[in-house]
């Protein structure tokens, strides 16, 4: 579950980043170039700090330097604390909230599991940058993979848990009126089974009336 919550996030946030290039290059005449990947293969990142600093989405990534990521580093300035590990974890205690404040506001409450996953994610981070200062060996390769994975599908269960426990699963991210899937693929199946198997027909609309 916790895998698969990833992978399809990561399917949605495509869909509508390729539709809107679509339009963008199509419509308005933007040169593709403008219209840069949205990921870099996170599922091929052999190290956490790789995988939060290319694979996965940079979309939000000055908001979150800026808003934290700095307010980190003047921190532990003061407190004579290495200014990067500031800037590490100001900026997941930011991406924390902004992952946190949406569910608050659409009525789910707060869980201390979501700011718990970006500040193990954080120190993760660290962690590897210590090891590599420590061993002058930089986290990689097939270890490295297995590392990203191991650390995904445990600590990754926080927010996952988190997140369809208040209602990610049963959100609309497409609306239904524009989905091809419930808008043509649906409905197709529902004459084909009510024509070749009547007996399932009923129990298949009311799996299509529920899903709508």
């Amino acid at each position: 579950i916790t895998f698969s919550t990833g992978y399809v996030i990561r399917e949605l946030f495509l869909v509508v980043y390729l539709s809107c290039t679509i339009v963008g290059v199509l419509l308005f005449n933007n040169p593709p170039s403008t219209w840069p990947p949205f990921f870099d293969a996170p599922f091929h990142s052999d190290s956490l700090h790789y995988y939060w600093a290319k694979g996965w989405h940079q979309l939000l990534r000055r908001t979150f330097v800026v808003c934290g990521g700095r307010p980190g580093m003047w921190v532990c300035k003061k407190l004579r604390i290495p200014k990067g590990v500031g800037l590490v974890l100001g900026t997941f205690a930011v991406c924390a909230v902004c992952h946190e404040l949406p569910f608050y506001t659409l009525g789910g409450g707060l869980d201390w599991r979501t700011p718990a996953f970006f500040f193990l994610a954080g120190c993760v981070v660290v962690g590897e940058r210590a090891w590599r200062k420590v061993t002058g060996y930089m986290v990689r390769g097939p270890i490295g993979r297995m590392w990203v994975f191991f650390f995904a599908m445990t600590v990754g269960q926080l927010i996952s848990d988190s997140f369809h426990k208040r209602g990610l699963g049963g959100s609309v991210i497409v609306p239904i009126i524009i989905s091809p899937t419930r808008r043509l693929i649906f409905p197709f199946i529902r004459d084909c089974i009510e024509k070749w198997e009547p007996g399932w027909a009923s129990w298949v609309r009311d799996f299509i009336s529920d899903i709508k």
